[in-house]
């Protein structure tokens, strides 16, 4: 099945920008027994991530939006279709000095906001900022880049000329990597994915001629383990 997000703008007169609709295929398996029927095994509705994407409000100079950040919820078949609508006004007190944000969130995470950079700047003015830098700084610490809606698409982005402080998200998600004995990753101590074990073996029953404890040859175990 389809969930969906749809982000609803009005009030800007001909500036207003189109509806931003995300959509996204769920799906569920299960084991079944065949002789009676039963569900053995519900893996539960999977999509792609377990939350949709925020929206930043687009900036739209002249008028005042009454949301910075819409959408991001957790993924809920039982309500497939989450809609919401923000409302842009004239603005009646330009500001010259302007701020915006820029937010970097972990998707598989909540959404949870993992960096932050505040631009300074002048009203309707290009915005001076690369986003690179902090993407391959984020990648070091084990995130992937899942969209880069400030200038991904290679977009210059402006400032407004209100009060309010726009917010920019950049997503991503925090990866994992395999780790056992032919993976081994520093910082990860190698008793998390292996370990040794041996045993005795003891005779009794045979007087004086039973056999001495016998220590078996160790054995070495090794887990697969998944590091964040």
């Amino acid at each position: 099945m389809k969930v969906t997000q749809t982000v609803h703008y009005e009030g800007a007169s001909t500036r207003t920008p189109i509806d931003s609709k995300l959509e996204m295929d769920v799906h569920k398996r299960l084991v079944v027994d065949r002789v009676n029927g039963e569900i053995i095994k519900d893996s539960h509705w999977q999509g792609k991530f377990s939350n949709f994407k925020l929206i930043a409000t687009p900036i739209v100079p002249g008028f005042v939006a009454d949301q910075a950040v819409v959408g991001g919820k957790a993924i809920n078949v039982f309500h497939p279709n989450e809609t919401y609508t923000v409302k842009y006004e004239l603005n009646k007190k330009p500001v010259a000095d302007q701020t915006v944000k820029i937010e970097y969130v972990d998707i598989l995470d909540d959404n949870k906001v993992i960096a932050t950079d505040e631009v300074k700047g002048k009203a309707n003015m290009p915005i001076s900022y690369d986003a690179e830098a902090k993407i391959a700084a984020l990648g070091e610490q084990g995130f992937d880049l899942v969209d880069n809606s400030f200038n991904g698409d290679g977009n210059v982005q402006f400032f407004g000329d209100s009060e309010q402080v726009p917010v920019f998200v950049i997503t991503m998600k925090h990866n994992y990597a395999l780790v056992n004995e032919k993976h081994p990753l520093d910082g990860v101590d190698k008793k998390e994915y292996s370990k040794e074990i041996s045993f005795i073996v003891n005779f009794t029953g045979a007087g004086d001629k039973t056999p001495k404890p016998k220590k078996q040859t160790a054995v070495s175990f090794a887990f697969c383990n998944a590091q964040e």
